[in-house]
C-alpha cells in the first residue's frame, strides 16, 4: 500500500551547469508525488544557474548559492537541511526518468537503502544499468560502482554520518561501504528506472575513480573492517623480477580484473 505520508528530500548540487540545470529541476517539480522537499545547493555559480533557480523558487523548499569546498561538502549542506524520511541526490545534468518515478518507488521504501535501475546517457546512446542485487564485501573489493542518483537513503543515516569531504570522487561509494559492511544496514533493489544519468560527470572518469577506491579500501583494510588483500601480499613476498613473481602477478591481475572468474573461484 502506498505511503502518502512519506516525505522525500531531493537534493540537487550544481556549479556552473546552468545549461543542464533547468532540465534537472523540471524533472523534480513535475513529479506526480506531492510530498517532495526539493533542496538546491549551488556552489556560487557565475553563469545563468542562479537565475534559473530563482525562476523555480516557488517549487524549491531551500536553495543557496555560495562557494563550497567540493561536491561532498555541497551534498552535506543539503543533508543538513533535509527533513524527509529519505534523501535522493539528483545533480545538475541528471533527471528523474519519468514523472511518476517517486510515486512508483514509494511503496518499496521500507529498508535503510534502496537502489533502483538507471538509464546511462552517453553522448549518442542510452544504456540500462540494473541495480546490483547484492552489496557485500566482494562487491566493494572488486571496486564495482553504483549510481547514487538511483539510491534512496534514510535521511537519519546521512545525518549521523555525512559524506567524507576529503574524498573528491567516491565519497558516496565510501558511504555505502561503511553503512553496508561496517554498520550492517539493510539494502534492497527495486525494478524501477530511477533516473537518466549523464556520463560526462567527474565520477565517470574511471581511472581517477578507481584510484580513489583503492585508497578507501586500503583504509578499511588497515582498520580491520575488510580482509587484507592476501593475493597481493603473496605476490609481494616473491622476489621482484623473477619468473615466479611475473607469473603470480599476472594470475592476480587476471583474477581481480575478471569479475566472472573471481566469483567462480571465490564464491561464498
Amino acid at each position: 500500500m502506498r505511503n502518502e505520508t512519506m516525505k522525500i528530500s531531493v537534493i540537487t548540487v550544481n556549479y556552473n551547469h546552468g545549461n543542464l540545470l533547468e532540465a534537472t529541476i523540471k524533472s523534480v517539480v513535475e513529479q506526480s508525488y506531492s510530498d517532495i522537499e526539493f533542496i538546491v545547493i549551488d556552489g556560487g555559480s557565475t553563469d545563468e544557474s542562479v537565475s534559473i533557480i530563482k525562476r523555480y523558487s516557488e517549487n524549491i523548499a531551500y536553495w543557496v548559492s555560495e562557494p563550497d569546498k567540493g561536491i561532498y561538502h555541497a551534498m552535506n549542506k543539503g543533508i543538513g537541511k533535509a527533513t524527509g524520511d529519505y534523501c535522493i541526490f539528483l545533480n545538475s545534468g541528471d533527471s528523474f526518468y519519468e514523472d511518476n518515478m517517486v510515486a512508483n518507488a514509494i511503496p518499496y521504501l521500507n529498508t535503510d537503502i534502496i537502489c533502483g535501475n538507471v538509464m546511462l546517457a552517453f553522448s549518442s546512446s542510452l544504456e540500462l544499468r540494473k541495480a546490483p542485487l547484492k552489496l557485500d564485501t566482494l562487491f566493494f573489493m572488486q571496486r564495482r560502482s553504483i549510481c547514487h542518483q538511483a539510491l534512496f537513503i534514510k535521511t537519519e543515516l546521512l545525518k549521523q554520518r555525512p559524506y567524507d569531504e576529503t574524498l573528491k570522487i567516491v565519497g558516496d561509494w565510501e558511504q555505502l561501504l561503511y553503512e553496508i559492511i561496517v554498520n550492517h544496514k539493510t539494502y534492497k533493489t527495486i525494478d524501477v528506472i530511477i533516473c537518466r544519468y549523464s556520463m560526462d560527470g567527474v565520477s565517470s572518469n574511471a581511472a581517477k575513480s578507481d584510484a580513489e577506491k583503492r585508497m578507501v579500501l586500503e583504509k578499511y583494510r588497515s582498520s580491520g573492517a575488510l580482509p587484507p588483500n592476501q593475493l597481493q601480499e603473496l605476490v609481494n613476498q616473491l622476489k621482484i623480477g623473477t619468473r615466479k613473481y611475473r607469473f603470480a602477478l599476472a594470475a592476480v591481475n587476471l583474477i581481480v580484473n575478471s569479475s566472472g572468474l573471481f566469483r567462480k573461484l571465490f564464491k561464498r
